[in-house]
């Protein structure tokens, strides 16, 4: 059976990866943005006939 500190650090791993998580979300967001202009402007190249 588990023990109150196998818990405590269980609970502290999850503390620090939600902060990793956390500290990740704005790069992301900023990957997600970047993403979608190249694919809005690769789209817009194949339709004007540039591709």
């Amino acid at each position: 059976m588990p023990s109150a500190d196998d818990f405590h650090g269980l609970e502290k791993s999850l503390l620090e990866v939600g902060g990793k998580i956390d500290a990740l979300s704005p790069q992301l967001a900023t990957l997600q943005n970047t993403t979608s202009l190249l694919m809005e402007n690769e789209l817009r190249g194949t339709r004007n006939g540039d591709a």
